[in-house]
């Protein structure tokens, strides 16, 4: 293997490295990649997605455009470019909503509103982690959320997994527990995977990985999020290898290579990954790291943070990520659920 520095988000870099080796394929590690990998892809011939369908799973407006206007379930929103369109707008926005960056990643910058007096500041809050200074309200969806896990070869969805969440309370919503399978009746199987598959049709998702957030109101499924690239929290690398055997990250790799991935499920088995939440401040002391990595059923303990280490307030995947996980494996979910909390 061969490492270089290159800013993934230009793909004027990429395909310089990438013609420099001749490379078989292009794989976006993360959301800032996907746009530049899918120009790439296309000057080079390579499988992969269309920079077109790179800005639907990257530009969270342009997505909520698209189901709108192919007749997809969607709340009402509204793009908001200025605090101009704010003023214009406010009369028509309904609480509870959701404001959040249409580019950011890692629930940055999200934030729920109760209240129209909150308005303003949670526009201000999104505005700071956009890059491009666009924000989009929509109405709030209640229900419980899940992510798809898919692999797509030549137009065909693979779905591979649908996982399960536990998230912070209001205003900022960030997974704080995730686990496979996705507590789910076979009505709401169904329903999920057919809003899937009509979603990446839509979107002409070509060859990759999607990574598809939906809410489960009570009117059915609603996309709330959709990337091209691998779910994070260490879904691909970890859960649906021990929940599946398969390991999303080799597959995926696989398509943008030309090769075809294999998806059969090897295994039926439940895992979870729950992160530590400390309250906010300093650190006096960390113990039952060893006894919890003693568990059966522990696959992995680990905690990032030390005596004296400063705990922020978890606003985001970012605060999450510094302190630490406990991932469990078990024959089904009730006793991976059983094996966390005895850890």
């Amino acid at each position: 293997d061969e490492g270089f520095v290159a800013d993934i988000r230009d793909p004027n870099e990429i395909l310089k490295i990438a013609e420099l080796h001749g490379v078989d394929g292009v794989f976006p590690g993360a959301d800032s990649g996907v746009l530049a990998c899918s120009v790439v892809a296309e000057k080079l011939a390579l499988p992969g997605i269309t920079p077109r369908t790179a800005n639907f799973v990257t530009n969270k407006g342009l997505m909520r455009q698209r189901l709108v206007e192919k007749g997809l379930p969607s709340p009402w929103f509204h793009i908001l470019t200025s605090s101009e369109d704010l003023d214009k707008l406010s009369e028509t926005i309904t609480c509870p909503a959701i404001l959040k960056p249409v580019d950011s990643y890692g629930s940055q910058g999200v934030i729920k509103i109760e209240q129209q007096h909150e308005l303003e500041a949670a526009y201000e809050y999104a505005c700071s982690k956009s890059k491009c200074k666009t924000v989009i309200v929509e109405g709030y969806l209640e229900g419980e959320e899940i992510s798809v896990e898919v692999l797509v070869k030549e137009g065909t969805p693979h779905i591979i997994a649908k996982t399960g969440k536990i998230r912070t309370p209001p205003p900022y919503r960030v997974d704080v527990g995730i686990f496979i399978p996705a507590r789910l009746d076979e009505d709401t199987d169904k329903r999920v995977d057919d809003l899937v598959r009509s979603f990446l049709r839509i979107i002409e998702f070509d060859n990759g990985v999607a990574h598809i957030e939906i809410i489960l109101t009570s009117e059915g499924p609603v996309i709330v999020e959709a990337a091209g690239r691998l779910g994070g929290g260490r879904i691909p690398s970890d859960l649906t290898v021990f929940a599946y055997g398969i390991d999303m990250v080799h597959q995926a790799i696989k398509i943008v290579m030309g090769q075809h991935p294999e998806v059969s499920k090897k295994t039926s088995a439940a895992c979870t990954l729950f992160w530590f939440t400390p309250k906010p401040g300093t650190v006096l002391s960390i113990e039952g790291l060893d006894t919890a990595r003693q568990v059966p059923g522990v696959i992995e303990v680990n905690c990032f943070i030390r005596a004296g280490s400063v705990v922020k307030k978890i606003v985001s995947a970012h605060e999450r990520d510094e302190i630490g996980y406990l991932l469990a494996r078990g024959s089904n979910l009730e006793e991976a659920f059983e094996i966390t909390r005895t850890a």
